[in-house]
């Protein structure tokens, strides 16, 4: 649970680095104490194996009603120091882009970083078997926090509105690219983790609230399953909060010019 928190922490931390970039190398030396703290509880660990249930959640139909449903995907094993060695290098590597200054140098770059290496990071965990809590919305909390820190960077450099809009729009899509490009293979190859859906063959459309039976490997499977989720509903769900972020960034903004052309 130790593990869990902290990583939560340097999510929080890593998306403060965006909003605050002045906070500059006291982040980059907190992420670097996360990295240390994560090092100490893997050789606290010890090597005995652990299991994780992979599962990926979709309606589908319970006692005739419509439920989201956990279908079992996998179950990995992995030693129990496994997942906090990984996790420890995650926050060692946020740290030395932060130390180097990529948050003030470069925003767009260091939000796409964290929520590229984020979502990886939760798909790792997932194969050695880190406890429920550690996985736990660690993927699509990397994307969205992701996301804001990009509509944040975005809103910096001070846009029209519209160009605000569509620049999010394009950032909560691109994100989620590597993530439906990944799903799709790791569905046709079964690799595992819970963008492999290739075992889901009956279930329920989510809107209709109809049954769905879904031939493995198929487009039909991919698209209500990877594509729709990650490419449509996920984005726009995305671009409500994150779009957000950055108006009220960009306005802020704005009402700072203002003040300095007034004085």
């Amino acid at each position: 649970m130790s593990g869990a928190i902290i990583l939560w922490l340097v999510f929080l931390v890593a998306v403060g680095l965006s909003l605050v970039p002045q906070l500059g190398k006291r982040g980059a030396a907190l992420l670097g104490g996360c990295a240390v703290g994560l090092a100490g509880l893997a050789a606290l660990a010890g090597s005995a194996d652990q299991s994780l249930q992979v599962v990926f959640s979709y309606p589908a139909f319970v006692a005739n009603r419509v439920e989201s449903k956990d279908f079992i995907i996998e179950e990995t094993i992995a030693p129990a120091y496994a997942w906090t060695l990984a996790a420890a290098a995650f926050c060692g590597l946020l740290a030395g882009l932060a130390w180097r200054g990529l948050p003030h140098r470069r925003p767009l770059t260091w939000a796409l970083a964290f929520a590229w290496l984020g979502a990886g990071l939760a798909l790792v965990l997932e194969k050695l078997a880190a406890p429920p809590a550690a996985v736990a919305f660690r993927l699509d909390a990397a994307l969205w926090l992701g996301s804001i820190a990009a509509a944040v960077a975005l809103a910096q450099r001070g846009p029209s509105l519209v160009q605000l809009g569509l620049g999010v729009a394009i950032a909560s899509t691109a994100l989620r690219l590597p993530i439906a490009l990944f799903g799709t293979l790791a569905t046709w190859q079964g690799w595992g983790t819970s963008l492999d859906v290739h075992s889901i063959e009956f279930c329920a459309h989510p809107l209709a609230q109809t049954p769905l039976t879904l031939e493995p490997g198929s487009v039909q499977q991919l698209w209500y399953l990877v594509w729709a989720q990650q490419l449509v509903v996920y984005p726009a769900l995305t671009f409500a909060s994150a779009g957000g972020v950055g108006f009220l960034t960009l306005m802020a903004r704005r009402g700072r010019e203002a003040e300095a052309r007034a004085a």
